[in-house]
């Protein structure tokens, strides 16, 4: 687990950072490592030169981690992803208890924001605080642009994106057991100099089970449309360096077939390198240097398995620095593969006298 805490460490920091901070490492951060990993998987593990070795798939807080490190301040790898900072300002009706948990949702809606940004090709961190001025308004308003310059120049990040939801529900539909609602949205992405790069500002109408439900309902389906063009803006403004593509990989179930994948993805023309970068969510983010277009590494995916027991891989492209994969395993081999033929039955000895 140290050396998961090193390697993430070193997406966080560039070079110069990073050979700075080697004794903070090795003093405070690397004795406290299993404190980041939020979760973990074993991928292998066995005998090896005479020292048992595990190997295993690490999910880190990386937020946690950049902020011990120093915040950032040392700046991010000039090749990595932007960092931005998000902050959520959650509907002023909270949802009751029941089945929509009031501690879930808000939590779920801050994961779908993230997931949108880690589409958009940004690194998300939080940065909470930013939106303490927008908080108890009741309404949607526009931030200070300027305020928000200054907190994310003070976190170390490139931009932020700040999500204002406010809800409420509008009473029972005629003739149903519904509850009706309704939703202003607004989202602004903001660079380090206080520059608004996109934004959204939207009202939507929905119906649940509950007052709750349906501002929920409202929430998720918002976020889901309204942060669309997201990937966009972001690609505008903080262009990702040339020749790196990102693999998503899901639906894997044996090491051997994410070793499998990293090969074909090595072996493909053009590609200078392949390194693991994150694990979430079930799925393994894969880093790829090499072709500008994912249209290479989708088409060297697509061939047909080499031996009939090799994983295939459905793949495409998302956007124009994403790949997706899905990895397809292999049929269970016939009950009696591997066998050697029955022999045929003997015929028996003739009698002497019949020879």
């Amino acid at each position: 687990l140290r050396q998961a805490v090193e390697q993430a460490a070193a997406t966080l920091l560039d070079p110069a950072a990073l050979a700075q901070r080697q004794s903070q490492l090795r003093l405070t951060i690397a004795p406290r490592a299993r404190s980041y990993v939020t979760s973990y998987r074993v991928l292998e593990e066995g005998e090896a030169g005479g020292a048992f070795r595990v190997r295993v798939l690490a999910e880190l807080a990386l937020d946690r981690l950049e902020h011990d490190l120093g915040g950032g301040a040392a700046g991010p790898r000039a090749a990595g992803p932007p960092r931005i900072g998000l902050c959520l300002v959650e509907p002023t009706a909270a949802p009751a208890a029941g089945p929509e948990d009031p501690a879930a949702a808000p939590t779920a809606w801050r994961d779908a924001i993230r997931a949108a940004l880690q589409s958009a090709g940004a690194a998300p961190t939080e940065l909470p605080r930013a939106c303490d001025p927008l908080r108890g308004v009741g309404d949607v308003i526009a931030p200070d642009f300027a305020a928000l310059a200054r907190a994310i120049k003070a976190a170390g990040l490139q931009g932020a994106l700040v999500v204002q939801a406010s809800g409420q529900a509008v009473g029972p539909l005629r003739g149903t057991a519904l509850t009706g609602a309704q939703l202003h949205l607004r989202a602004d992405l903001v660079d380090e100099g206080g520059a608004a790069q996109w934004g959204v500002d939207r009202r939507h109408d929905g119906f649940g089970a509950s007052g709750a439900g349906a501002i929920d309902a409202l929430v998720r389906a918002a976020l889901a449309a309204d942060l669309a063009p997201l990937g966009d803006a972001v690609g505008r403004r903080w262009p990702r360096a040339p020749g790196l593509t990102v693999v998503v990989v899901a639906g894997w179930e044996r090491y051997a077939d994410l070793v499998a994948l990293e090969r074909q993805l090595a072996g493909t023309p053009g590609v200078s390198a392949v390194e693991p970068r994150r694990f979430a969510g079930g799925a393994v983010h894969l880093l790829v240097a090499g072709p500008s277009d994912p249209a290479v590494l989708v088409g060297a995916l697509q061939r047909p398995p080499a031996t009939p027991g090799q994983a295939r891989y459905l793949a495409r492209a998302r956007d124009a620095a994403t790949v997706e994969v899905q990895i397809v395993a292999p049929p269970p081999p016939p009950a009696d593969a591997g066998l050697d033929p029955a022999p045929p039955p003997s015929l028996p000895s003739l009698p002497p006298e019949v020879r």
